[in-house]
């Protein structure tokens, strides 16, 4: 920002009442007469409608999820001097209309928006990946990228693979690219890799080290696994999409949206490893289904999230 010439000031701290931030950012807008103020933060939002009181600069809020009913009389009155609020998403909107003392009228809709160049498919890091991670010729490969954690249904998908039908199951081979989250869940952590080891899923199942570049995995890949027990909005579906893969994603919060009624991947209930073999397996029999499956998560994504 400073080497673009754009001023900068620093806040007081982070807090829902910070009287200093408060002071200070109408004199800024009042000062340099600004047309719009943008708030990103439950904390922002405060500092920001406090500040605007009185005045008609236009104050746009942002926010990526809503965590509670906000309709008591104090949060009225801060967000009546929110003239609108973006989200990426519409199921985060119905949240909002449905948590937030706000007109629907004053909600409004951005999508993320991804640098989708990155994402290309490519035949030669396709073949340079699957030999590197041990995927023969004519088998699939369904992986899952993110946190293992329990809520991302890690667990469930991994002992999905049980519940396949031994002729499926041998025509597959799973992977987690994942951070271990090692907080609270060590247990967890460590059950999934006994689980790993045991004979007959060693075999089919890798776990790998978390990466900052998914791309050369999406590559490898043929299909992706979100089987999270709550999923506001994934990137790594996006991602996937991008590359025209298909998505088997849990029917919960805002997946729906990104795979539409199974236009653009299957959709399967939470909780359930059987509901996730029944997904791969119907995939791995129905290679058209998925052909069409990648081709309009492609269309859609480069539609709704390009740049």
């Amino acid at each position: 920002l400073a080497s673009a010439g754009i001023r900068m000031f620093d806040a007081d701290r982070q807090s829902h009442f910070s009287a200093p931030d408060i002071f200070r950012l109408r004199r800024i807008a009042l000062r340099f007469g600004f047309a719009i103020v943008h708030s990103h933060t439950r904390f922002d939002v405060w500092a920001a409608s406090l500040a605007l009181l009185g005045t008609h600069v236009g104050h746009v809020h942002s926010t990526y999820m809503v965590a509670s009913r906000k309709r008591d009389p104090h949060h009225r009155l801060i967000y009546s001097r929110v003239d609108a609020i973006v989200s990426s998403s519409e199921h985060t909107n119905r949240m909002l209309a449905e948590f937030l003392p706000v007109s629907p009228k004053k909600l409004h809709l951005v999508r993320y928006g991804r640098d989708l160049a990155r994402f290309v498919p490519s035949g030669e890091v396709r073949a340079t990946m699957r030999r590197k991670l041990g995927i023969a010729e004519g088998e699939l490969a369904f992986g899952m990228i993110g946190r293992i954690e329990p809520g991302k249904g890690v667990r469930e998908f991994a002992e999905s693979l049980l519940h396949l039908p031994e002729a499926i199951r041998q025509r597959v081979k799973y992977f987690i690219v994942g951070a271990r989250n090692e907080t609270n869940v060590e247990a967890y952590n460590e059950s999934l890799f006994e689980f790993q080891r045991q004979a007959g899923v060693r075999e089919r199942l890798t776990i790998l080290p978390w990466t900052t570049d998914p791309v050369p995995y999406l590559n490898a890949f043929d299909g992706l696994i979100l089987a999270s027990y709550c999923e506001m909005y994934s990137l790594s579906v996006l991602e996937a999409m991008a590359m025209a893969m298909p998505v088997i994603g849990t029917n919960t919060e805002g997946t729906p949206e990104q795979i539409g009624t199974n236009e653009r991947g299957l959709l399967v209930e939470t909780r359930s490893s059987e509901a996730i073999a029944r997904a791969v397996e119907r995939h791995v029999r129905e290679p058209a289904l998925m052909r069409q499956h990648g081709a309009a998560a492609h269309a859609w994504v480069h539609r709704e999230h390009s740049m």
